[in-house]
């Protein structure tokens, strides 16, 4: 029987609660993909569907390696799901709300919401969107940065020409 969205977040939610101490655990991303193998060894062709979470987990816990955190958790589920884990503290979470990271505000406003204590979903309810101004303040900034970095890229492969013909 294959297990639905809710109960695979469900199992996840439960085997990260179980190693590692956390405020809340959100899924902001979910990647989907289908194999198949049809050959003229088989009588029937084999279809493996795989799907992969992107999961924000707020924990004040140290983490020395995270990617052996990661292949623990993975090595727990079943082989038709995976994770990769964003491990931010509270005081990190705060400092980029009070920041007006888009990242963070789009995470707290549309994520599922698969563990999380009860003093965040309080923040949640009363927390303004982010600000248009410095968004786009945030947008030009990232994009005077870039197209710097292709002009001096230009610059030192030769491919800019300024000069008047």
């Amino acid at each position: 029987m294959e297990l639905t969205k809710t109960n695979k977040l469900q199992s996840v939610s439960k085997i990260i609660n179980d190693i590692l101490k956390n405020e809340g655990i959100l899924c902001f991303g979910e990647q989907s993909l289908t194999f198949s193998n049809n050959n003229v060894f088989q009588r029937t062709p084999f279809i493996q569907n795989k799907t992969h979470y992107h999961l924000l987990v707020i924990s004040d816990t140290e983490i020395e390696d995270i990617l052996q955190l990661e292949t623990k958790i993975n090595s727990q589920l079943d082989h038709s799901s995976s994770i990769s884990l964003f491990i931010h503290t509270e005081a990190e979470i705060i400092h980029a709300l009070a920041g007006n990271s888009r990242f963070f505000h789009k995470i707290f406003q549309q994520a599922d919401q698969m563990y999380l204590q009860s003093h965040y979903k309080k923040q949640l309810r009363d927390m303004p969107g982010v600000e248009p101004a410095n968004a786009l303040m945030s947008w030009q900034e990232h994009y005077d940065k870039a197209l710097m970095f292709l002009e001096s890229a230009g610059n030192l492969l030769g491919i800019n020409d300024n000069s008047a013909s």
